[in-house]
Parts: C-alpha cells; structure tokens; sequence
C-alpha cells in the first residue's frame, strides 16, 4: 500500500509539473508608425468581414505563445492578393503582440503579413487602428479582388496538442513505473 501511495505522489507531482510550470513572459513593444509605415509592412491589406474566432482554451499550461485564428471574407484588397475567404493567424494575447478587440460580425482593415503559406497580424501591424478612408487616400483597391475559393489556411499546429502529449507521456511512464514496483514487490 506505502508503495502504491508514492506512485501516485510520484505521479501526480509529475503530472503538476507539467501541467503547472510557469509560462514565459512576454510584453509587446509596439513603435509608432505612420499609416504609411503600416502600408509598406503589410504584405496584404483589405478590408473584411470576421466570420469566426478560433481562441486556444484557457488552461493554466497554455501560455502566452497561443495562437488566435480569425476566419475572414475579404471584401476590398488594397495591397496583395488573397481568397475571399482566409485564416488569419496572431499571438491570442496582446501582450504578444496579438491582436486585440477582434470580434465576429464586424469589418476590420487588416494589415498583414505572410509566413510561409500562414497570413498573420499583429498588434503592431495596423489592423484595426487605420480607416479605411486613410487606405483608400494611400492605395487604391486593387483589380485583382478576392480569388473565389480558399480558405486559405494557416499552419494548423497546435501547441495545445504538444502539451497534451507531455502529459500523456508522464501518466504512461508512471503507470509503466508503478506496474514495475507492484510486480518487483510481489
């Protein structure tokens, strides 16, 4: 029974060890651009509808690193080329430089950036602070407007699954530890 009871200590204390451990820090730093400056950043830049948030849950072991995936229906292109509908990409928290005061229902100028065949927004890129009034004065929509199709999609990792695993692997281990014990015991 003694041995029994340190297995599950052994067990759980692992288990809160991963589940438990404190996440990094982070603060975002934004510089003050120009509208301009957020033009000449951006790798696209339309206006568009959010038709959904997809917000990582809120789990003590998902840190800051999370990321926020707005499903959008472009419907002006200003700058770039995109689907009428794509998956924007940003850090879930402002303090990562995510965006924030995103919501479903509403129309947003985004200014965004790709990585690799991701489309991501930032705090810091504009979206959201810019008229459209002040866009149109810098660009003119473009004729190529959005492609019918898509989505468009991000990269579909999920660190969410990453920790899952971790945890999964120190319940096999204890249970692999405590069956050890009992048969060494008997």
């Amino acid at each position: 029974m003694r041995a029994l009871l340190a297995g599950l200590g052994a067990l759980v204390t692992g288990l809160l060890l991963v589940v438990a451990a404190p996440a990094p820090a982070y603060a975002c730093s934004c510089v003050t651009q120009s509208p301009r400056q957020f033009v000449d950043g951006a790798d696209l830049i339309a206006t568009a509808t959010v038709l959904e948030v997809d917000r990582p849950g809120r789990l003590p072991l998902l840190g800051a690193g999370d990321t926020t995936t707005y499903r959008v229906r472009i419907s002006d292109v200003y700058k770039g080329r995109a689907h009428e509908i794509v998956e924007v990409e940003s850090a879930s928290s402002g303090a990562s430089c995510g965006l924030e005061g995103i919501v479903g229902g509403r129309r947003y100028v985004f200014f965004l950036q790709r990585s690799g065949d991701s489309l991501r927004g930032s705090l810091c890129g504009g979206t959201g602070n810019v008229s459209i009034a002040t866009v149109s004065r810098l660009l003119d929509p473009v004729a190529d407007q959005p492609v019918a199709g898509g989505p468009a999609t991000g990269s579909g990792h999920d660190q969410r699954l990453v920790y899952a695993g971790a945890a999964g692997a120190v319940l096999l281990a204890g249970a692999v530890w405590l069956r050890r014990r009992r048969s060494s015991g008997s």
